[in-house]
């Protein structure tokens, strides 16, 4: 589904040039629930906003379905992210002064309608049925975080990107969020890639990379 051949990616700061992947081969199957870890500065985050296409890489190829990216424009990027990828990120970026339902809303793709029906299932998915008209501030930081994950999955995306998705949670509600990404990944198939640096999350997912000074450092299945 998303493999990549010698990704390359650095960050310019005044004169100075400062690598943060150095060569990343890799291959994500369909199915795949995929824990990328590593400690701050390694170039796990960098890794998933190059993988979804939110940031751009220096040299190297990452093909998506066998098509490389290198050969898409902005607006075929865009289209592939809207259609193909959700994302939950560590904040839950839902907009205070609309409610659950609107803000589920806002997130499909322009032109095409979803219906209140499978908003519902969605919301019925997350553990979220009830709170279709709450607004964010009536809600708790898990139940933000599982209505961001309906929010992720409105278009029916083949791939989930979710970077430190737990980060503002407590143990209690960051296993809960672990449990339903594991229910999404074995239930409903979705494939998924994580950034994480809780080694207690790892055991959800099926592969683990670990990522030092930007390279693979290791890659190993979940047992």
């Amino acid at each position: 589904m998303i493999e990549t051949k010698h990704i390359t990616k650095s960050y310019q700061i005044g004169k100075q040039e400062y690598p943060v992947l150095r060569g990343i081969d890799l291959k994500i199957q369909e199915g795949d629930f995929v824990s990328i870890c590593g400690p701050s500065g390694s170039g796990k985050t960098t890794l998933l906003y190059v993988l979804s296409g939110l940031e751009p890489y220096d040299s190297g190829t990452i093909f998506w379905s066998g098509v490389s990216m290198n050969t898409m424009d902005d607006k075929e990027k865009s289209r592939l992210r809207a259609k193909d990828m959700g994302f939950v990120f560590q904040s839950y970026n839902l907009i205070p002064h609309l409610d659950v339902y609107e803000n589920l809303m806002l997130a499909q793709v322009i032109g095409e309608k979803i219906n209140k029906e499978k908003m519902m299932e969605l919301l019925e998915i997350v553990g979220m049925k009830e709170y279709i008209h709450h607004f964010p501030a009536q809600l708790s930081g898990g139940m933000q975080q599982r209505i961001a994950i309906a929010r992720a999955l409105i278009n029916d995306p083949k791939v989930i990107f979710a970077d430190e998705p737990i980060g503002n949670l407590d143990y209690h509600q960051g296993m809960e969020i672990m449990h339903l990404f594991q229910t999404l990944n074995k239930t409903y198939h979705k494939t998924i890639v994580m950034v994480t640096h809780n080694e207690d999350t790892i055991r959800f997912g099926t592969r683990v990379i670990r990522l030092l000074d930007g390279v693979i450092n290791d890659e190993a299945m979940v047992q």
